[in-house]
């Protein structure tokens, strides 16, 4: 792991883990950052546990680590001072958890007061329910109850609603058209390609593949293109194979023996020295080869 990166950007760390209202110790950080979570002394560095998971964080980056209760230590302390069978009550603690960031409990809270008394003002209110029509309603039921439907994040009318369908579908089946059409295009292309450079039976399959492909699409003239298009390349390729030519060049050498020698002196008096002189029979030949070309089998 690298130096930079052992441990968590702290300021952003300390971001991420304050938002969860259910943890207990608080590390306050040398940057001013603080984390809340519960904590594993590990020697040289802590491990804070929070809902998220857990985090690592060195000792050297620590003022001070606070010690206090958890939302639910507090949360049961509350609990066990009220009436649970207090409608009033019950919204009050519920109000207490809205406050504290405990958005789920608060509602547990809220739906607990209305299975006491379903009438009661306060916890609808809070739920965010309204009175409509003579009853306590949520904004679903009244939308719904009006004509409107929930369509994609928006309210709509049927009417709008049964045009937005159409226009997905028409949407999904012009998105499905445009994705087969790109589909049979790259096919025939292959199938081109093979038609003009692939060997005799490559050749042959292509031009069947493009008579499926224009029997799929309903156009024999693709069919026909395509067999116009081997003929074509089939005369062209033997074009190829009757013309085209290479010209070869070939050296030969040979050392003619035996080798001749030469004997003289090179001053008075000295010794003889022999000497040999070879020759190189060299012949040159030049021709033209016709090299095949063509599709091949």
């Amino acid at each position: 792991m690298l130096p930079g990166r052992k441990y968590l950007t702290l300021a952003a760390l300390a971001l991420f883990v304050f938002s969860s209202p259910l943890l207990a110790d608080v590390i306050h950080l040398k940057n001013g950052g603080r984390i809340e979570g519960r904590v594993e002394d590990r020697g040289d560095s802590i491990v804070v546990t929070h809902r998220f998971g857990s985090v690592t964080v060195a000792r050297s980056d620590i003022v001070r680590i606070e010690k206090k209760e958890t939302l639910k230590d507090l949360y049961a302390a509350k609990r066990k001072s009220i009436d649970p069978t207090d409608p009033d009550q019950l919204v009050e603690l519920g109000e207490w958890c809205r406050e504290k960031g405990w958005a789920s409990q608060a509602a547990k809270e809220w739906k607990a007061a209305l299975a006491l008394d379903p009438d009661h003002q306060g916890a609808h209110r809070a739920l965010g329910h309204v009175f409509f029509e003579g009853a306590w309603r949520t904004e679903r039921e009244i939308m719904e109850r009006r004509g409107f439907v929930f369509v994609e994040g928006k309210w709509l009318t049927r009417r709008e609603a049964e045009e937005a369908l159409t226009r997905k579908q028409r949407e999904q089946v012009r998105r499905a058209e445009v994705k087969r059409q790109r589909a049979l295009q790259r096919r025939l292309n292959r199938a081109f390609r093979t038609i003009a450079y692939g060997t005799e039976k490559q050749a042959v399959r292509a031009v069947k593949d493009v008579e499926t492909i224009a029997r799929e699409i309903g156009d024999p003239n693709v069919a026909k293109i395509a067999r116009d298009a081997k003929a074509w390349y089939d005369r062209a390729w033997q074009q190829v194979r009757q013309q085209v030519i290479a010209e070869t060049r070939v050296t030969w050498s040979q050392l003619k023996r035996p080798i001749p020698t030469l004997t003289t002196s090179l001053g008075a008096g000295s010794t003889p020295v022999t000497l040999q002189l070879p020759e190189l029979q060299v012949a040159r030949v030049s021709t033209t080869v016709v090299i095949p070309a063509g599709r091949g089998k």
